[in-house]
């Protein structure tokens, strides 16, 4: 299922075809760094992941999007909205492959999740970034996102959190 598309970008449920992709997404050395080690070990872990994607996609309506580039259907990364118990709201997450860093695509496809977010009307919407994250901070304060200080999402994991109000 297509949830949006921007002049370069599709954003679509994660499926089985996915798999390879999030195994080699989750894998990355700056993912593990930059968002933390996810227990995606094999491919039937990644086959999992999209699995408890799809649930939250119909318990929630919401959850990560496989993001594919218009031109090719080439996957390039995910952006999305999470609940995590720790935080009132939902929160933006995103990551992509490093070859297709900065050419600004997290930009172009947080700006469609953000509208996707107020298509399902919710308010407000959170951003959590490790503290050792400029680019991804940056991009978060480009897109309106406020700082709110850090907050701990459990004892050995610190964030730097920011908020943003949105208006229909």
């Amino acid at each position: 299922m297509i949830i949006a598309q921007t002049q370069r970008l599709t954003l679509r449920h994660m499926n089985d075809s996915d798999v390879e992709f999030i195994f080699d997404l989750y894998n990355q050395p700056s993912f593990k760094e930059n968002i933390g080690e996810r227990g995606i070990d094999t491919l039937e872990d990644a086959a999992n992941a999209i699995r408890h994607n799809q649930h939250h996609y119909t318990n929630l309506g919401y959850w990560l999007y496989t993001i594919e580039l218009n031109q090719t259907g080439e996957q390039v990364g995910i952006n999305g909205l999470v609940k995590r118990e720790q935080l009132e709201h939902p929160d933006i997450g995103f990551a992509f492959l490093p070859q297709f860093w900065r050419l600004g695509y997290a930009h172009e496809s947080s700006l469609a999740i953000l509208d996707h977010a107020k298509n399902l009307s919710l308010k407000t919407v959170l951003a959590i970034t490790s503290p050792q994250n400029q680019a991804s901070q940056a991009l978060i304060r480009k897109l309106g996102f406020e700082s709110r200080g850090q907050t701990q999402l459990d004892e050995n994991d610190t964030v730097n959190l920011f908020r943003i109000e949105l208006t229909t």
